[in-house]
């Protein structure tokens, strides 16, 4: 994986990241910046479903859905992704991100 973290800037419709890696944040930007609170709390959530793995597999990614945006959290290896993206909303003739005025 890139530590650079460089590919999460290329998201489509993403707001801001953050990664965090033994309890740290090591890197964020956007929406998302320095919120190691969002990143604590949402890393419990993923520690609760822990004692389900054996039954349903481990959790490798959650998407939290929110009215303006969704936060999705992936792990990968010994880091945990965090990016806030638009959703997208779709009507019969075209595809567009949910913009709120």
């Amino acid at each position: 994986m890139d530590t650079s973290f460089s590919f999460l800037s290329q998201i489509p419709n993403q707001e801001g990241y953050l990664v965090v890696s033994t309890g740290s944040v090591i890197k964020s930007d956007g929406e998302l910046e320095n919120n190691e609170s969002l990143a604590m709390n949402v890393q419990k959530m993923l520690y609760v479903g822990e004692p389900l793995a054996h039954i349903v597999g481990k959790i490798e990614k959650m998407t939290i859905t929110y009215p303006e945006y969704n936060l999705e959290v992936v792990r990968s290896g010994k880091y945990t992704l965090f990016y806030e993206v638009k959703p997208l909303i779709f009507s019969a003739n075209h595809c567009t991100t949910n913009q709120i005025t």
